[in-house]
Parts: structure tokens; sequence; C-alpha cells
């Protein structure tokens, strides 16, 4: 009897950074192959195949760039050295992101997510959108968006597109470069969406990724939501 062996797993390594009360990371695609870590609680991080390195090894992705120079002009608007800039995201309301999340998303290192980007839009006590636009003029309505609202409008566009190019679900999925799992989260406005996907989204689409969410008309009932929380 031939004895029977069996192969040791294969480890793959793909750093992320989660903030406390995060429950899951949204998942897709890296050249349709799986590339998943399981995270402390649980969820799994995969990168959007539509993001690639350049030559120096930094993703070429435009949101993280403009992540990146927000953070240090606000640093040395604020005449900051880096250990203090950490610390306004460490002491906002109780909570606090670790130096590492800080340092690796100023350098573009991290794929950050919407709701690492809220923390440090309200500890900034800015938007998410000047944070992800840079440079580009965007509407005056969009520095009211929350992390919740900007998924709400990226579903939007997705369903708005998927319609006008008469696909089906599946179809809209394989185009978009995600899971159709991820894309039933990503219609509904749910999952926390991370600047690689909406960049991956944005090139699929021929859209700019800095203010594609940004521009347009305003849906009303993003209106009322802004009012109340004034």
């Amino acid at each position: 009897m031939v004895p029977t062996t069996t192969a040791a797993p294969i480890k793959r390594h793909f750093s992320t950074v989660t903030i406390p009360c995060e429950r899951r990371i949204l998942t897709v695609y890296y050249g349709f192959v799986s590339r998943k870590r399981a995270d402390r609680t649980g969820g799994f991080v995969r990168v959007h195949r539509f993001i690639k390195k350049n030559e120096e090894g930094i993703v070429n992705n435009p949101l993280r760039a403009n992540v990146a120079a927000f953070l240090e002009s606000e640093r040395a608007r604020r005449n900051l050295f880096h250990q203090d800039m950490a610390a306004l995201f460490r002491s906002s309301r109780g909570l606090g992101l670790s130096y590492r999340t800080y340092i690796e998303t100023s350098r573009q290192n991290n794929n950050v997510t919407l709701r690492t980007l809220e923390f440090m839009a309200r500890a900034l006590d800015v938007s998410i959108a000047a944070m992800l636009a840079g440079d580009a003029k965007i509407e005056d309505w969009a520095h009211a968006l929350g992390d919740d609202d900007i998924r709400r409008r990226l579903a939007g566009v997705i369903n708005n597109e998927r319609l006008d190019r008469r696909l089906l679900r599946k179809e809209m999925a394989e185009l978009l470069g995600v899971a159709q799992m991820t894309y039933t989260k990503l219609e509904r406005g749910q999952g926390n969406i991370s600047v690689d996907t909406i960049a991956g989204i944005a090139g699929a689409l021929k859209r700019d990724p800095a203010t594609f969410l940004f521009r347009g008309p305003r849906r009303q009932q993003e209106i009322s939501r802004a009012q109340r929380s004034q």
C-alpha cells in the first residue's frame, strides 16, 4: 500500500490594516487569483485586479496618492512631526488608529477603506471627498458625504451603468473585476469599500476615480440626511 502524503498549505502574505469595530473588508479579485488573509475579525482582504504597481513598487492608484498628499499637507500646515500627527488619530473620539496605519497610508502602502478615511476625516475636521479628490474640483455638497453616502453613490453608479449597458449582474461583475458576491454588496451599498476597489471600478467604467462619485446630481435622500445631521 502506497502511503499518502498531504501537501503543505501555501502561505500567501498580504498586508492590510483594520480599525476597531470593523467587521469585514470588501473582497475583490486580483488577476482572478485569490490572495486572502484572515484579519483579526475573521474577514478577508483581496486586491482589485485592475490595480498594479509601478517600477518603484508603489501601487498605481491616484486615490492612494491623493490621500497621502492630503495627510502630508495637513501635517505641514499644522507644523507637526509624524508622531504628533498620528497622535491626532489615536486620541480621536476615544478610539485610535495605530502609528503604522497612519504612516503606511501616508506612504501609499495602505489600501485604506472608507471607514478608516471617515475616522481620519473626523479627526482632522475635513471631508472624505477632500481627501480623495486631490486638486480636482468637486461639488460643494460632496463635502457633506459620509462613508455610507459614498457607498450608496457608488451603488447608484454601478446600477445605472448595468442598466445602460443591458448587462446581467454576472456580466457586470466580470466587467468590474469583482466576484459576484462582492458585486451584490456593491450594488446594495454594503461592505467596507477600499480606495483600490473604487479606483478599479472607475477604471473599468473609464471614469476619473477622484471625482466620479462627487460630481453630478445629488440624491434628495442624501440632502435630507445631511440636513438632519447638522
